[in-house]
């Protein structure tokens, strides 16, 4: 009895500091995630504010609009292919008139002035913003601006992010196997998913999604339910701009060592037994 009692106590031990084991490896890995979208974003900041200085620059020469915008876009082609090796989608806001690289139309009644965006950036003149996501009233799809407002002027230099861009930046996302990564912005707004659930729809993503915004109250470590109705394990951390990194890792791939552990006690006490009885067998013959 006493050596089951200290095979028990053993176990639960070891299963404890499994879990604990396993849930500060999810936050370590979880944190890795953060410094790699912490490197994205200052690469978008180095994009726009090195554009930022250039056009404090062109304007001082007192240039026309069209060939500061032409300018600048030439200089932020090369530092921005330097700086991400892809090209962005660049614009200008100046005198009243948005300029996008791509000559993409802008509508006539289109006012810059009157954007979240520029509202957010003009707050803090000099400083990069990141905006939540949101339906671009031009192009008419989901993006995230990254812009800063010139405190001389008030032009101001704004990058464009859409969907490819996040796909893009993600291209060596390194997972576990099963695992899934979300990127969230402030107001919990899906900007970039990477998930095991290859059947599911975007939607289906989406509405996944739901249920995770309402669990970011929960502690890492703390288990919740994935589209195919199994545990998964929930870590999130913040990053500096207010958005959130999550991953979701199965709980088996957190405890698979639970069961070597398990097995390799079984047979110490099974072990254990057999020595107990053999010594009990002798010492009764001894006896006798």
């Amino acid at each position: 009895i006493t050596v089951a009692l200290l095979f028990l106590g053993g176990l639960y031990s070891t299963y404890r500091g499994l879990i604990a084991n396993s849930t500060q490896m999810g936050e370590e890995l979880v944190q890795s995630y953060v410094a790699d979208e912490e490197r994205n974003m200052l690469l978008y900041q180095n994009v726009v504010k090195v554009g930022v200085t250039y056009l404090d620059q062109l304007t001082d020469q007192g240039l026309p609009m069209e060939e500061v915008s032409r300018r600048l876009f030439s200089y932020m082609d090369v530092t921005s292919h330097a700086l991400s090796d892809t090209k962005l989608s660049l614009s200008l806001a100046m005198n009243g008139r948005l300029i996008d690289h791509s000559d993409l139309p802008i509508p006539d009644d289109y006012n810059y002035l009157d954007s979240t965006w520029y509202a957010q950036a003009a707050a803090v003149p000099g400083e990069v913003v990141f905006t939540d996501r949101f339906v671009c009233a031009i192009e008419h799809i989901n993006e995230v601006v990254v812009a800063a407002v010139s405190p001389k002027t008030g032009y101001a230099v704004l990058l464009n992010l859409h969907q490819e861009n996040f796909a893009y930046r993600h291209r060596d996302l390194n997972l576990g196997e099963g695992s899934a990564y979300y990127l969230f912005d402030r107001n919990d707004h899906l900007l970039y998913a990477s998930t095991p659930f290859s059947d599911a729809s975007p939607e289906q993503i989406e509405a996944h999604c739901e249920t995770i915004r309402r669990n970011f109250n929960v502690q890492n470590g703390q288990d919740i339910t994935d589209l195919n109705g199994k545990p998964r394990t929930y870590f999130s951390a913040p990053m500096s701009n207010g958005w959130s990194c999550v991953l979701t890792v199965p709980r088996s791939a957190l405890i698979i060592g639970m069961h070597q552990v398990l097995v390799s006690y079984v047979l110490i006490l099974l072990a254990a037994l057999a020595v107990m009885f053999f010594l009990w067998r002798r010492g009764r013959h001894l006896r006798q």
